[in-house]
């Protein structure tokens, strides 16, 4: 995951999220803020098509992604 979590547990929005998300090559788990979500692509180059990314919203969000076993 990347990004800043608010005091109200949202998870905002970060810079770079293009670069950060292909840097991140070879995790199973993408986690970038919801609102870049316009940022990137759904499966953007250099992320292997296996790799789950899941754009989170609230910090809750980051949690269950985080600790599911999918």
């Amino acid at each position: 995951m990347t990004g800043e979590i608010s005091l109200r547990s949202r998870v905002l929005p970060v810079g770079g999220i293009k670069e950060k998300v292909a840097a991140a090559a070879g995790l199973a788990r993408v986690m970038p803020p919801a609102r870049n979500s316009r940022d990137y692509d759904d499966n953007p180059a250099g992320v292997p098509g296996e790799a789950l990314v899941r754009a989170v919203e609230p910090a809750d969000d980051v949690v269950v992604a985080a600790l599911d076993g999918k």
